[in-house]
């Protein structure tokens, strides 16, 4: 089949269209895994502090969210050291709720709260896919078990 001038031009035109879509559509499931690997970092985080925590001998809450950067109860330290990945683990917080007194008694609900924010490693994957994709993205998990 014989093509003019302008039919390849437009066969080029197309085909660079579509190559765009693919790259962002490509692009846009990898960062979509990652999250979905980071996510379950935070849930192995919670798992393993919250088995810790219910066998810590005078366990008691924590006032307020302990940053990973510089963690110093044995719960958080337990928590941040699971998080193998460098940046989730730089924004990861670690919380201890043992309940209504502060102070955890048998048959108490531990409940250990890790929260870590996923940054895209792809620049711009954002606005090139109008939004679909975030940038950042915060991310919570959470474990609870009995106080032993």
């Amino acid at each position: 089949m014989k093509y003019n001038q302008s039919e390849k031009g437009q066969t080029v035109i197309e085909t660079a269209l579509m190559m765009i879509f693919l790259l962002v559509l490509f692009f846009g499931m990898a960062e979509i895994a990652r999250a979905w690997w980071l996510k379950n970092q935070l849930n192995n985080a919670a798992r393993v502090a919250v088995r810790v925590a219910i066998v810590t001998p005078t366990l008691s809450s924590i006032g307020s969210p302990e940053p990973c950067t510089s963690p110093s109860s044995a719960v958080a330290v337990t928590a941040c050291n699971s998080i193998t990945n460098t940046a989730l683990h730089d924004s990861a917080t670690v919380d201890l709720d043992v309940g209504h007194s502060g102070n955890a008694i048998p048959g108490d609900t531990v409940k250990v709260t890790v929260t870590g924010d996923f940054v895209s490693v792809v620049p711009n994957l954002a606005g090139l896919s109008f939004g679909l994709f975030p940038t950042s993205l915060n991310m919570t998990s959470d474990a609870s078990m009995r106080y032993e």
